[in-house]
Order: C-alpha cells, then structure tokens, then sequence
C-alpha cells in the first residue's frame, strides 16, 4: 500500500494487470439471501462434467471468468471447444474435454432423462456466483469525508466498508493488485493497491471529517486518469503497427467500477462530469461495462435520495448517453446478499441495476422508526 496525491489520479492497474477480458458474466436475477462462498475453479463444474486441468503449469482458472493474462500461455491460440460441455472463451487455453458422463449411456426411461435433467441443473448453477464478475474490474472506493459524515455516519460508512472490501477480497484473489481508496478531502491519507480489510480499516482510521463535498472533483480526476491509460495504450498499438480501432484498445484496458459512498450533495456537479465522460466513452465505442459508478447513500436523508435517483434514472435519458450510474442507500444494518451483491455490481450491471430497493425501502422506514423512538 502507497500514499498519493490526488493531484492527477491515475486509478492502480498497472501493465502487467492488463489482459483480454471475457463478457460480462450471466446473472439470472433470482434473491440471493446470503453472501455466497466463493467457488474453488478446481471443485466447478460445468453441466455435469468437470472442468480438465489446463496445460499451463496448473495456473487456476475461473469457471466463468477465463484465465488472466499473467496465467496464459502466448503460444497456444484459443480454439472452440470439442464438446458442449466445456465454457469457451477466446482467453482461455485449448481445452480437451473428457467423455461426458451422460453421453456414455443415453436414457433408457422417462425416469432416467429427469433425473439428468435435474443433474445438468444443479452443476450448472454451480457457476452462476455473480460475485466472479468482481475479477474483471478495477475497483475504486471513494470516501465522503466532508463534515456532515462526522459521528453516526461515519462510523455507518466504516461498517459498510468493511463488509464491501471484504467480500470483493474474497472473490478478486488472485485477479486482483488490490482496490483503490480515495477520501473527498484528506487527499494525504488516498491508498492505491490495498490489499487487506486491515489495511483499510487502519487507513479510514486515521481520517477524520471536515470539509465540503467536492464529489465530482475526486470523480473528474479518476476518470479523466482511466481515459488517459487509454490513449495511452491506443497510440502505443498505432507506433507498434498493431490493430487500434476502438474495440481492440478496449479490449487492453481493465474495466472501472467506481463504488462512493456518500451522505449528502455534492457542492459541485458530478452530473457534468458524468454526462462529459459518457458521452466520451460513447464516441470512443467503449463496451457499455466499460466504466460503472455507484452511489452508496448513507443515512435516511429525503433530498438526498432525490438527488441521487436523478443522477441514476434520468441523466441517460436527459442527455441521451449511456447509463454509467447506480445508486443504492445502505440502511444501517448487516448487507444482505441482494444489497451487497447491487453495490459492488449494480453499476456494471445493468440487471442489477434495475432491481428495485423494495427491501432497502422498507429497512429505512424501520430505521427512522426506530431512531424516532430512541429519542423519547
């Protein structure tokens, strides 16, 4: 872990980071109650058949999500797969499937085809652990420190990052070079590349609120940081005589997704930047994951919430760009898989984004019932 001046922030992937990356992973939308244990890519299966080892001095891979670039072999192309049984996807190795385990006997009875039925099922949910997508993305946490987070809520946003971070270290070793954490104010105390829930909890401690709310600031330079690694990377392809076109310098650069968490509204316009950047990510012909930013609103404030549903829901609209935006309140207990699961992904997701915060709805009502009845 470093300290940086937010001067200039340049968000921490670093060229040795810099792979293909696979398509967005397939959430199928349904509750999920609990925060899922990670998937172990040695114990996978896909439909009733196991993954076999790769060729590749046995680097894991992810079932869904391909191999990183550091894992992969540059002299072995990608091929389709021989059997419908193995994951395909152009980053990952040659893969020789082993006889499917179905296909050695065909069903003799209406009682055999079920029960196959339902074994494909149960193996192929194995590999719908939404939290995956995480190992695609560099992650950013940006902190309000303003003075309005003195107190309750700052205490509120430490809970909440610790169970953030948490998670997304669990599902991003090995994948990652560790997540980003940049404060409104207390520029001095910004980490790049932290690496440990420990880490964090030490950094965060050693901040104390003041200030305003200068959130399109911190947002501005982060994302004028990513596009400029793009350039970058655009015009180093065009000196070396490779392909450059929009799609193919993409392809180079890891995603962003950007997670605030935040009390209040800004006392600049974060709305410029994000129209300006979207638009920017639209003409450069960016994949609609490219970039994601979600708000996270602590506290139960009315106008707060306003402002950041606008921010969600009508700026695309408005200005006719791309959605780049989410916001989700936290509502002041233990994250449930359905909200842990819509802050870390619902901004690069636009399924996740869509779903609505029925449960964070009613969990505010019951919080400010209760803060209500604390004070009598």
């Amino acid at each position: 872990m470093e300290n940086i001046d937010l001067g200039y922030y340049i968000p921490a992937t670093t060229e040795d980071d810099l792979h293909f990356h696979p398509n967005a992973v397939e959430i199928d939308g349904k509750s999920i109650d609990a925060i899922p244990k990670p998937i172990s890519p040695k114990k996978v299966e896909f439909y009733d058949e196991p993954l076999p080892p790769l060729n590749i001095n046995k680097n894991p891979v992810s079932p869904v999500i391909g191999t990183p670039a550091e894992h992969s072999s540059p002299n072995i192309s990608p091929s389709p797969p021989a059997s419908p049984y193995v994951a395909y996807h152009p980053n990952r190795n040659s893969l020789t499937p082993s006889p499917s385990p179905l296909s050695s006997s065909p069903p003799t009875s209406h009682s055999t085809a079920t029960a196959e039925r339902i074994a494909r099922h149960r193996s192929s949910r194995q590999v719908e652990n939404p939290y995956l997508l995480l190992q695609q993305f560099d992650t950013v946490f940006i902190i309000d420190d303003s003075a309005s987070m003195f107190g309750h809520n700052w205490q509120e946003v430490l809970e909440a990052l610790k169970t953030l971070t948490r998670t997304a270290f669990e599902y991003t070793r090995g994948y990652s070079s560790g997540f980003d954490l940049l404060f409104l104010n207390s520029w001095q105390y910004n980490a790049v590349q932290v690496k440990t829930v420990e880490e964090i909890v030490s950094t965060f401690k050693q901040v104390v609120p003041h200030g305003v709310t200068p959130t399109a600031n911190v947002l501005d330079g982060v994302l004028r940081g990513y596009l400029d690694q793009f350039y970058e990377m655009r015009d180093r392809r065009q000196a070396e005589g490779l392909p450059y076109s929009g799609g193919r310098a993409w392809e180079a650069l890891k995603p962003l997704n950007v997670v605030i968490l935040t009390d209040g509204e800004p006392t600049d316009e974060p709305e410029d930047v994000i129209v300006a950047i979207a638009r920017e990510l639209d003409r450069l012909n960016a994949p609609l994951s490219q970039v994601g930013i979600q708000f996270v609103q602590i506290g139960d404030d009315e106008h707060v919430t306003e402002y950041l549903e606008a921010l969600d829901d009508a700026l695309s609209k408005e200005y006719q760009i791309r959605d780049i935006v989410d916001t989700t309140p936290y509502t002041g207990k233990d994250l449930t898989g359905d909200e842990l699961l819509k802050i870390l992904l619902g901004a690069v997701n636009k399924r996740l984004d869509r779903q609505k915060n029925q449960r964070s709805g009613s969990r505010r009502e019951e919080r400010r019932d209760s803060r209500h009845g604390s004070t009598w």
